[in-house]
Order: structure tokens, then C-alpha cells, then sequence
């Protein structure tokens, strides 16, 4: 005959919870949103792409070798590391119109691809405005 019996919560359960659980729910958001970009500056040296806590990414202008809009760049594209969704996309991306590129984008709508060797996609609330400073 089987018997079996109910013994409730282990405590090292209640410690996964306490210490991995609850903390995860806080830290996951948070280390997304440092990542998240805040805005794009163009100067005459480099396109910054700004970041909470002055974590920016700077790319050379000198090395710009292409620009274009293209709203469909983020379709059919498979995530390799990185943010898919929360507060954005960032991190590395493959398609196979763009191949490997980096993302720091907010709206996949506005996304503006950026070759300086390596490609970047990004999404500046103007978008034509954007390239309209790049191209002067």
C-alpha cells in the first residue's frame, strides 16, 4: 500500500524565493533599463548613442560608411544576446538582410541602420531629421 504525506514548505525553499526569487524580480528590470538608450547626440567626430549612467556607445563618424531608414530592418530577426523587448531592444542581433549587427532601438518603426564596419540599428524619434544631420 502507498502512503503519502503532505509535509508543506522545506525551508530551502523559502530561501530560493527570499534570496532569488524577489531580488530577480528587481534586478532583471533594472539591468535592462541601463542598457536602454536615452537619446542620440551627433557631433562633428561621432554619432553617441546615450545611456543611463553614462554608459554610452560611440561611433566614429570617420567610419560611417553607409546610412539608411529601413522600418522592416528588425523583421525575421533572431536575438543572440541581449534585450528583446523590455524598455527596448538592445544587444546583438542576426538577420539575413542585415547579418550580424548591435541594436539600441526604442520603436522598430523608426529604425535606422547605421554601417561603420559594423552595423547598428537605431531609432531616433525623427528619424529623417537624424539623417539629415548625418548627411551634411
Amino acid at each position: 500500500m502507498w502512503s503519502f504525506q503532505r509535509t508543506g514548505w522545506q525551508g530551502w525553499q523559502i530561501i530560493l524565493i527570499l534570496f532569488i526569487g524577489f531580488p530577480s524580480l528587481v534586478l532583471i528590470p533594472f539591468l535592462c533599463y541601463l542598457y536602454v538608450p536615452k537619446g542620440y547626440v551627433i557631433t562633428q567626430d561621432a554619432i553617441i548613442i546615450k545611456r543611463p549612467w553614462n554608459n554610452n556607445i560611440t561611433i566614429p563618424i570617420s567610419k560611417v560608411k553607409k546610412i539608411w531608414r529601413d522600418p522592416a530592418a528588425f523583421k525575421r530577426t533572431i536575438r543572440v544576446c541581449g534585450n528583446g523587448g523590455l524598455f527596448g531592444s538592445v544587444g546583438w542581433f542576426h538577420s539575413k538582410t542585415l547579418g550580424d549587427f548591435r541594436a539600441y532601438i526604442t520603436d522598430m518603426s523608426k529604425a535606422v541602420i547605421i554601417d561603420a564596419g559594423e552595423r547598428f540599428v537605431v531609432s531616433p524619434d525623427d528619424p529623417d531629421r537624424f539623417m539629415a544631420a548625418l548627411n551634411k
